[in-house]
């Protein structure tokens, strides 16, 4: 048997069942996969995007049932001590994420997703991504969406500057975000 060869089941029963059921929390990246799921969802999770989409996803998943439900958000961002270091970690690391979805589903090779990215520009990541060395601008950011009703926000530095993201955040960013409604971090 190897890895890839599938076991049939038949009349599985897990019996170790948790105390409390887990949340189902559901993906969108648009305001009508959000309304769809206000209903059957306990959660919502996106992506950064423009404020105005933003707020239009919130309020359609609140109005397709959603409304008390946690929010969701994770968060792409550069860090690094320079604006520039930062807007080149961004686009070494991330700027596949500068094509259609559409697109990236057809990308099957390396050579493919380079071909693809050839006409992507740094500052194109700016739509994507949030790219800064200014950390009070994060802490803006970080506030902006607390204040549009996220509970809880994901961080991702898309740069290799993983451990100066961790300290620097965990001492700098983190212990000064806004705590009201129990936001916080952990």
């Amino acid at each position: 048997m190897t890895r890839d060869t599938p076991i049939t089941v038949s009349e599985a029963r897990l019996y170790t069942l948790p105390e409390h059921a887990p949340s189902l929390i559901a993906a969108a990246l648009t305001p009508e996969t959000a309304e769809r799921a206000g209903e059957w969802a306990d959660g919502l999770i996106t992506v950064n995007q423009a404020r105005d989409n933003l707020a239009a996803m919130i309020e359609a998943f609140r109005r397709g049932g959603g409304e008390g439900k946690p929010l969701y958000l994770q968060v792409h961002i550069s860090y690094a001590h320079s604006d520039g270091k930062a807007r080149q970690n961004a686009f070494e690391q991330w700027r596949s994420n500068a094509i259609s979805a559409f697109q990236s589903e057809t990308l099957r090779t390396p050579g493919d997703i380079e071909t693809a990215t050839r006409n992507v520009r740094p500052e194109d990541l700016d739509t994507y991504v949030r790219i800064s060395s200014d950390l009070e601008r994060h802490l803006a950011w970080i506030e902006e969406d607390i204040a549009a009703g996220f509970n809880e926000i994901y961080l991702h530095n898309v740069g290799r500057n993983q451990l100066d993201f961790i300290d620097t955040f965990g001492a700098s960013v983190l212990p000064r975000v806004s705590t009201r409604g129990g936001v916080g971090h952990r």
